[in-house]
C-alpha cells in the first residue's frame, strides 16, 4: 500500500522531465528552432501544463529542467536576458500552479466533506428505511390482527386480467380455503341467488358512475349456512375512466344483522299490535306510542310524545286505582286493571291495561310499557249477556229436566228391555232345554219309524229355534259392547274337529267330504274358544246348507306372528251354489241374505255372518268372503291370538303326600263341617270320610254354634256365607268362650276379595280352604291344623307315588260341553255314580237360579242376588263347570262392586249362556243311569240319607222331593206308621210337615246329622 502511494507521488515529477525532453527535441526540429524566444515560448509549454494540471511541485520540476536544458544548449549563451525572464515567467507559472493547487485541495476536502456528509446521510436513511420496514411490518401484524379479531377481510380484484386476491381472514370468512375462489364468477357463484341482482346494481349505479361501493349481501357458507356480509370498497380508473381494478374490506354481520331481524319483528309485532301501547320512562313522559293507540284515541304522533298518558283520563276511573297501580308498579310487580278514558272527540271508553315495568340489569326500573285493549264493546256485549243469563238459565233449567226426564224414561226402558232379555232368555231357554232332552230321552225308548221322524222333527225344530234365540242375544250383547271374550288356553285340532262334528251327520247325508287344514298353526292357542267355535260353526253351516256335493275344508293359516301374538286367519271353501258379485256387499248386514228366495228354500235369519265379522273386530280381526257364481265360496276372519300351553290329564288321579300323611297321622279326627248347601256338603263329605275322619255337618252358623259348645271337635270348616246365621257371626261367638280360643276354625269360601278374607281373620278363623275345594289343598290345611292341636298317630311307610286306587277306579270323563268331569270326578274320588248323582242334585237346585237372581235385582234385593251368585259360583266350580263358575264369578264381583242394573243383568244372562248347555246335558245323560245311581245309593247309610233329607227339607228344597223317593226303603223303615202321612205331605209340597214327621221319628228336634268314617 506505500509502494503504491510513493508511486503515485513519483510520477507526476517523471512526467515533468520527461513533458520537457519531448517538447526540446520537438523544437529543435522545427524550421524556427533557432530563434531562441520561439524555443522558450515551446519549453513553457509543459512548464504550464505540469503547474496547472500536475500542482507546484511538477512545476517546478520542469521548469528546472528547462533551465537545464537551457543551460546546456548552444542557444543559452545568444539569450540571457530571455532566459532570465523566461525563470521568472516559470517561477510565476509555478505560483499559480501553487495558488490553483490550494485551491483545489481545499475543493477537494469539501467535496471530501461532503461526500462523508452524504455517506453520513445515505446510513441514517438506511437505517430509517429498516426502522420503517420493521414498523410496516409490524403494522401489517396488528392490521392481520385486527381483521381476524374484528372479521374483517381484504379483497383486490384486477378487473383487466379477471384476477383476485383475498386475504386470509376474507377466505376465512367465506369458510373456503386459499385458491378455491380464483375469479370473480366464482365468488358469485358463492353469492345468493336473490342478491345476485344487487351485485350487478352496484357494478351499473356506483362503479360506473365513480362512486364508492357499500352493499350488504347473503352468502353461501361451506357448511350450508347462509351468512350475512357487508362488502365497502372503491375502483381505480384508467385515463378514459373505465374501471381497471377494484379494492375493498368485507365484514361478516351475520350475528348485528340477525339481531336487527329480531329487532324488526319485534318492532313490527309492537306497531302492528291490535292493543294500544304506550312506553314512557320513569319520569311518566311519554316515548314511543303505536299506531293502534293513535287510532284508538285519534291523537297524532307529535301530540303525545313527550306527554303524560293523563290527559286521556275521563275523571271516571276511581282514585283508588291509580293508588293500588302505583303501588303494585312500585313493587316492581305487573298491574292489570280497568280505565275509563276519553279520546280527542270526547268520546269515553273502557279499557283493559296491562302495565309492565322494564327493569335495566342493575334493577333500575327506566320505563313502564302499557297495553291497552278497547273492551267497550265487550262490556255492553257481557251487560247484554248478563241480561238475558236468567232467562237462559231458566230455559237451560227446564230443558234439562226434560233431558233427565228423557234419559231416566230412556234408561228405564233400556232396563226394561236388558231385564226383558234376560227373563225372555230363561223362560224360552228353560222349555227348550227341556223339550230337547226329552226328545234325546224319547229317541231312546221304543218307538216306531214314524214317531222316530216326529222326535226328528221337534229336535231340528227346538234346535233352530233355539240357535235364532242365541243369536239374536249375541248381536245384542254384541251391539251394546257388553260381550267379552275370555282368555283360556285351547287345542285348535280340538276346536277344528269339533266343529267338524256338529255338521258331519248334515254333510254325511249329502255325500260331501269334510276336509281340515291347518298346517303350520300351533297345536295351543290362547283366546276365546267358545267365540272362534261359534264363529267357525256359522260358516261351516252355511256351507253345509249351500252345497250339495263335492268337499268342505275348514283351514287354519298362521299369517303373522310378533311380540304381542300370532294373526290368524280361519276359513271355510266350499264347492257349493256360489254368490253373485252384486250380492257380497250385503253378505255380512244384519238380518241380510243373497237372495230372499234363500231364506224360503234354505232357511235362516240372515245373523250368522254378521255376528261372524263382530266378533272377528273383537278379537283384531276382520270378516269377509270370496265367491263366484256356481264355483263355492270361500268365507274367512282373521284374529289376534296367543300362543297357548297344553294341560295334563292324569293330575287328578295322583295321590298327594298330604292324603297320605292324613289317613296315618289323624285315623278318626272329629271334623265339623259347616255347609249349606248340599251338593257342596255331599263333596266335602265325600272328601273327609275317604281320609277316615269322623264328620258332622251343620247347615248354617245357629246349628254350627249349637253343636261345638255340645260337643268336642278337633277342627271345624266353616262356611261363611249362610242362612240364618253366617259364618262370621258363629266365628265370633264360638271365640267368646274362653275353651274354644284354641279350636281350629277354617274359612270355606270362594271369595277372592281382599276385604273378605280379613273380615274372616278379624271374626277369629285361623286360615281359608279355597271354592272350589281342591282336595290336595283341604288335605294339606287340615294336616297343618289338625298338627297343631292333636296328637298324631305314629306315622307309617307311605305308599310309593304313581296311580292310587282311585286313580285306577276314575270313570271316563262325562261329554257334557262347559263341563270339566275330570275335576268333577276327582273331588268325588273317581265314583262316576255319584258324580252324576250330584250333576243332577245341580240341575234340579240351579236351573232357576238367572231367573231367581234377576228377580231379586229387579225388586232391589242385592244380597240376596249376590248370595245366589255366590252359590252359584262355588257349586259349578266343584263340580268341574269352570264356564258356569266363571261367569258367575263375574256376576258376583260386579254385585259386589255394586255394578249399575244394565251391567248386571249382562252378567245374569252371560251366566245363563253357559248354564243352559250345562243343564240340557246333563238332562240328557239319560235316565238308566240315573237308575243305576239310585240302585248305588241303597247303600247309603241311614243317618246320612236321613241328615241330607232334613237339610233338604230345611230349606224347602223342591230336591227333597227326589231324595225322598230315592231312600223310601230307609225312610220307611225309619217312620214306620208314619211313612205314609209324611209321603202325603211331601207330595202336597208341605216340608214343614215332613221335616216335623221326620224329626219326630229320629228324635232329633235339631237338623243334620254326624256321619262317622265308613
Amino acid at each position: 500500500m506505500s509502494s503504491l502511494k510513493r508511486s503515485r507521488t513519483i510520477i507526476p515529477y517523471l512526467f515533468a522531465v520527461a513533458a520537457v525532453a519531448a517538447v526540446f527535441a520537438v523544437s529543435q526540429g522545427l524550421p524556427a528552432a533557432g530563434q531562441t524566444p520561439a524555443s522558450l515560448l515551446w519549453l513553457m509549454l509543459p512548464i504550464i501544463s505540469c503547474a496547472l494540471f500536475c500542482g507546484p511541485g511538477p512545476g517546478v520540476a520542469a521548469t528546472l529542467a528547462a533551465a537545464a536544458v537551457m543551460v546546456t544548449g548552444a542557444a543559452a549563451g545568444e539569450a540571457g536576458l530571455s532566459f532570465w525572464l523566461f525563470l521568472a515567467n516559470a517561477v510565476l507559472v509555478c505560483w499559480a500552479g501553487l495558488l490553483l493547487q490550494r485551491r483545489r485541495n481545499r475543493e477537494l476536502l469539501k467535496a471530501r466533506a461532503e461526500a462523508a456528509n452524504l455517506v453520513e446521510a445515505a446510513v441514517t436513511a438506511r437505517q430509517r428505511a429498516e426502522l420503517a420496514s420493521t414498523a410496516l411490518r409490524e403494522s401489517e401484524q396488528r392490521l392481520r390482527m385486527a381483521q381476524e379479531g374484528a372479521h374483517v377481510g381484504i379483497w383486490d380484484w384486477d378487473v383487466v386480467n379477471d384476477v383476485c386476491h383475498w386475504s386470509p381472514e376474507c377466505t376465512r370468512l367465506y369458510g373456503l380455503e386459499p385458491g378455491d375462489l380464483r375469479s370473480n364468477a366464482d365468488w358469485l357463484l358463492r353469492v345468493h341467488p336473490e342478491d345476485q341482482p344487487l351485485i350487478e346494481a352496484q357494478w351499473r349505479e356506483r362503479v360506473m358512475q365513480h362512486l364508492p361501493i357499500d352493499i350488504e349481501f347473503r352468502f353461501l357458507h361451506r357448511s350450508g349456512e347462509i351468512r350475512w356480509m357487508v362488502s365497502r370498497g372503491q375502483a381505480q380508473y384508467d385515463a378514459d375512466g373505465k374501471p381497471i381494478r377494484l379494492f375493498g374490506v368485507n365484514l361478516d354481520i351475520t350475528e348485528p344483522k340477525t339481531a336487527e331481524q329480531d329487532l324488526m319483528k319485534l318492532a313490527q309485532v309492537v306497531e302492528q299490535n291490535p292493543s294500544g301501547i304506550i312506553v314512557t320512562n320513569a319520569d311518566g313522559k311519554i316515548e314511543y306510542v303505536n299506531q293502534a293507540f293513535l287510532a284508538q284515541t285519534g291523537y297524532k304522533r307529535e301530540d303525545v310524545l313527550g306527554a303524560n298518558p293523563r290527559f286521556l283520563q275521563s275523571g271516571k276511573t276511581p282514585r283508588a286505582v291509580f293508588r293500588e297501580m302505583w303501588r303494585t308498579l312500585q313493587e316492581g310487580r305487573v298491574w292489570k286493571g280497568e280505565f275509563i278514558n276519553r279520546d280527542r272527540r270526547g268520546r269515553e271508553y273502557t279499557e283493559f291495561v296491562s302495565v309492565i315495568p322494564i327493569r335495566q340489569p342493575d334493577g333500575r326500573v327506566s320505563h313502564f310499557v302499557s297495553v291497552q285493549e278497547d273492551i267497550t264493546e265487550k262490556k255492553r256485549i257481557g251487560a247484554e249477556l248478563d241480561r238475558h243469563r236468567h232467562h237462559l238459565e231458566e230455559l237451560v233449567a227446564s230443558r234439562t229436566a226434560e233431558l233427565a226426564a228423557a234419559r231416566a224414561q230412556a234408561d228405564a226402558a233400556n232396563q226394561a228391555k236388558t231385564a226383558f232379555l234376560a227373563n225372555m232368555s230363561h223362560e224360552i231357554r228353560t222349555p227348550m232345554n227341556a223339550i230337547i232332552g226329552l226328545t234325546y230321552l224319547l229317541r231312546q225308548s221304543r218307538v216306531d219309524a214314524e214317531q222316530i221322524d216326529r222326535l226328528d222333527k221337534i229336535d231340528n225344530a227346538a234346535q233352530h229355534l233355539l240357535a235364532v234365540i242365541n243369536d239374536i242375544l249375541d248381536l245384542s250383547k254384541i251391539e251394546a259392547g257388553r260381550l267379552e271374550l275370555e282368555h283360556t288356553d285351547f287345542s285348535l285340532p280340538a276346536l277344528l274337529d269339533h266343529v267338524r262334528s256338529l255338521i258331519a251327520d248334515q254333510a254325511r247325508l249329502k255325500g260331501v267330504k269334510l276336509v281340515i287344514d291347518q298346517d303350520g298353526v300351533p297345536q295351543w292357542l290362547r283366546g276365546d274358544p267358545t267365540r272362534l267355535r261359534q264363529a267357525m260353526l256359522n260358516y261351516a253351516s252355511n256351507a253345509v246348507k249351500f252345497t250339495e256335493r263335492g268337499e268342505i275344508r275348514l283351514l287354519a293359516e298362521l299369517l303373522a306372528e310378533d311380540a304381542d301374538g300370532l294373526t290368524l286367519r280361519f276359513a271355510v271353501e266350499d264347492s257349493g251354489i256360489g254368490i253373485a258379485a252384486d250380492k257380497m256387499p250385503m253378505l255380512f248386514e244384519t238380518f241380510a241374505q243373497a237372495d230372499v228366495t234363500t231364506t224360503r228354500k234354505f232357511g235362516g235369519t240372515g245373523l250368522g255372518l254378521a255376528i261372524t265379522r263382530r266378533l272377528a273386530w273383537m278379537m283384531g280381526g276382520e270378516a269377509g268372503a270370496d265367491s263366484c257364481a256356481g264355483q263355492g265360496s270361500r268365507f274367512w276372519f282373521t284374529a289376534r291370538l296367543q300362543r297357548g300351553h297344553g294341560e295334563g290329564e292324569c293330575s287328578v288321579a295322583k295321590p298327594s303326600g298330604a292324603e297320605d300323611a292324613l289317613k296315618l297321622q289323624h285315623p278318626g279326627a272329629r271334623i265339623l263341617l259347616v255347609e249349606d248347601n248340599p251338593i257342596n256338603r255331599e263333596v266335602a263329605l265325600e272328601l273327609l270320610n275317604g281320609m277316615g275322619l269322623a264328620v258332622t255337618t251343620a247347615e248354617n252358623g245357629r246349628v254350627a254354634v249349637d253343636k261345638v259348645f255340645a260337643d268336642r271337635f278337633d277342627l271345624v270348616l266353616m262356611d261363611v256365607q249362610m242362612p240364618t246365621m253366617d259364618g262370621l257371626e258363629a266365628t265370633r261367638l264360638i271365640r267368646e268362650r274362653a275353651e274354644f280360643a284354641k279350636l281350629p276354625i277354617l274359612a270355606m269360601t270362594a271369595n277372592v276379595f281382599d276385604e273378605d278374607r280379613q273380615e274372616c281373620l278379624a271374626a277369629g278363623m285361623n286360615g281359608f280352604v279355597v271354592k272350589p275345594v281342591v282336595p290336595d289343598d283341604l288335605y294339606r290345611a287340615l294336616l297343618d291344623w289338625l298338627g297343631r292341636g292333636v296328637t298324631p298317630a305314629p306315622a307309617a311307610e307311605l305308599p310309593s307315588a304313581g296311580c292310587s286306587a282311585d286313580a285306577k277306579r276314575l270313570e271316563a270323563p262325562i261329554a257334557i260341553a262347559g263341563l270339566n268331569s275330570l275335576q268333577g270326578l276327582a273331588v268325588v274320588r273317581g265314583d262316576g255314580a255319584k258324580y252324576r248323582r250330584l250333576l243332577r242334585m245341580f240341575r234340579d237346585a240351579h236351573r232357576d237360579d238367572t231367573k231367581r237372581i234377576v228377580d231379586a235385582l229387579l225388586e232391589q234385593r242385592q244380597a240376596e242376588a249376590r248370595a245366589l251368585a255366590h252359590a252359584l259360583k262355588g257349586v259349578a266350580a266343584t263340580l268341574g263347570a269352570f264356564g258356569v263358575a266363571a261367569a258367575a264369578a263375574r256376576l258376583d264381583q260386579a254385585l259386589h262392586e255394586e255394578t249399575e242394573l244394565a251391567g248386571c243383568l249382562d252378567l245374569v244372562r252371560l251366566c245363563e249362556e253357559e248354564l243352559n248347555p250345562l243343564l240340557s246335558g246333563i238332562e240328557a245323560m239319560g235316565e238308566a243311569e240315573e237308575i243305576a245311581d239310585a240302585d248305588a245309593a241303597t247303600g247309603v247309610r241311614a243317618d246320612a240319607a236321613i241328615a241330607e233329607l232334613q237339610n233338604l227339607l230345611a230349606e224347602d228344597n223342591a230336591l227333597a222331593c227326589r231324595l225322598a223317593k230315592k231312600y223310601a226303603a230307609t225312610l220307611a223303615a225309619v217312620l214306620g206308621q208314619d211313612y205314609a202321612e209324611f209321603s202325603r205331605q211331601l207330595d202336597g209340597f208341605n216340608f214343614v210337615a215332613a221335616l216335623a214327621l221326620l224329626n219326630k221319628a229320629t228324635g232329633n228336634s235339631g237338623l243334620g246329622g254326624e256321619s262317622g268314617p265308613p
